[in-house]
């Protein structure tokens, strides 16, 4: 079955009362899931959720960091209209270039037709701060774009007395990344011979 057809099976129309008036919604286009994160929003940054619920009025969830805060809820046609943008918006965003991106939207393609995915685990959504020095044959080596290709942020900082870590300013190889990523993707920073863990911290 087309992803054309498993919209019209799952199309359903509500109506938002508005500054204008009435605006019809249309609410289908993606299988809302429990246990699986989204991105959710109208606005260029769709903020990420985990869906821990669902019923035929409500969808239940946890805005980013999930492991915090208590559990919210949205009318399931309004908040699977905000969740099929949000997800829209991080399909045509440069994310995809990175490992996890390219996770995630093809995570996306199988729920935008109306395919399960594997659940998640909340735990593997812990934010985590690993700060790392070159692997050996990389030292004195500019990784920066190739640290941030793990997370979601890299920070410098720099050792004293460390002589062999990443260029902190020129001819000067003395600082450590300091990585900010969620635990799920701790496994596939430790494969990388480019980078030594030297610790790992919760956020």
């Amino acid at each position: 079955m087309n992803l054309h057809k498993v919209n019209e099976l799952l199309a359903e129309t509500i109506y938002e009362i508005g500054a204008g008036g009435l605006r019809p919604i249309k609410t289908s286009g993606i299988l809302i899931q429990p246990n699986v994160t989204y991105h959710m929003g109208a606005s260029s940054s769709p903020h990420k959720i985990f869906v821990t619920k669902v019923d035929d009025r409500m969808i239940y969830y946890r805005s980013y960091p999930f492991y915090r805060g208590r559990e919210a809820r949205i009318d399931r046609g309004i908040g699977t209209d905000l969740i099929l943008q949000g997800v829209n918006t991080f399909m045509k965003s440069g994310y995809g270039k990175y490992p996890w991106g390219k996770a995630t939207i093809r995570k996306y393609k199988s729920l935008l037709a109306g395919k399960k995915v594997k659940p998640e685990d909340l735990k593997d959504y812990q934010r985590i701060k690993v700060t790392v020095g070159p692997g050996k044959g990389y030292e004195g080596k500019d990784l920066w774009r190739e640290a941030e290709s793990h997370g979601y942020g890299v920070g410098g900082r720099r050792v004293e007395g460390m002589t062999d870590g990443f260029p902190w300013m020129k001819n000067d190889n003395s600082s450590v990344y300091e990585i900010e990523m969620d635990k799920k993707s701790l496994p596939g920073l430790k494969k990388d011979k480019r980078f030594k863990i030297l610790s790992i911290k919760e956020m």
